[in-house]
């Protein structure tokens, strides 16, 4: 009578290390992928930042309007009447505008009217709202729920 094993053959060892393998690399690639997007994100916001504290100069010294257009998917930076070509800024994977379309001026003076722009970050599953004061071109963001 022959003797019975306890043990794994070769062919069900060979299909739990796939198994856990293709896990490992799923949680790899998401991890990834993930923390991609967050850096992304913080690199808009400083280059946003660079643009925003130029147009503010570029207006004063230049005595003209910089209108700032947020659409869906990227931010316009345009010089009025000058021949000074517009910046656009696209907006990283993982980061739309809530409204289609969002216009702040930047005034002769440096003067910016109030307003309140939305965006939904999947990186960091929140809605950030980007709020423009009245005045001296002053803008905070906050991460809401």
């Amino acid at each position: 009578m022959p003797k019975s094993r306890s043990a794994f053959t070769v062919l069900e060892s060979l299909i739990v290390l796939v198994i856990a393998g293709l896990v490992l690399a799923m949680g790899v690639f998401a991890v990834r992928s993930y923390n991609v997007g967050r850096v992304q994100e913080r690199y808009f916001w400083q280059s946003f930042q660079k643009h925003w504290q130029f147009s503010e100069r570029f207006a004063v010294e230049n005595n003209s309007e910089v209108t700032v257009t947020f659409f869906t998917r990227s931010v316009q930076f345009i010089y009025h009447d000058h021949d000074y070509q517009a910046a656009q800024i696209n907006y990283p994977k993982g980061l739309l505008a809530v409204q289609n379309k969002s216009t702040v001026r930047i005034r002769k003076a440096g003067h910016v009217s109030p307003k309140t722009v939305y965006f939904k970050s999947d990186n960091y599953q929140k809605t950030i709202k980007q709020t423009f004061q009245l005045g001296w071109g002053v803008y905070r963001i906050k991460y809401e729920e």
